[in-house]
């Protein structure tokens, strides 16, 4: 990452990423992903709302058949329980089954999803 203008260090400016650099990145994962599944026609599972625009990217920049579906999850009281609000549409058993999540926190909403798909 090129450095930031001194005007701007310091700053969240300074720590951004380009829209060029994310492009960039997304098309790289685009191929590695067809690398790894050629001829497998893996299903891309996005975690709605918050990952669906990267979701979108990320089947626009595989050169390969995938299907992908949705699903939804909900975080509620101070524990932080998990609940499945919206399955996906698509029968996963024995699929090759890529999870699109956004941001990764504590990891409690994953591990959930993880227990909800049948591991990971």
């Amino acid at each position: 990452m090129k450095q930031a203008p001194p005007e701007q260090r310091g700053t969240i400016a300074a720590r951004a990423i380009s829209e060029g650099q994310i492009a960039a990145r997304v098309a790289e994962l685009g191929e590695m992903i067809a690398r790894d599944y050629r001829g497998l026609r893996p299903v891309l599972v996005c975690v709605l709302h918050g990952s669906f625009v990267f979701h979108a990217d990320l089947v626009r920049a595989m050169p390969i058949r995938c299907e992908t579906d949705f699903l939804a999850l909900t975080r509620f009281g101070h524990g932080g329980r998990v609940r499945l609000a919206m399955d996906t549409d698509t029968n996963l058993a024995g699929r090759h089954v890529l999870v699109v999540e956004d941001i990764v926190d504590t990891g409690l909403t994953h591990q959930s999803l993880c227990k909800a798909l049948g591991g990971c």
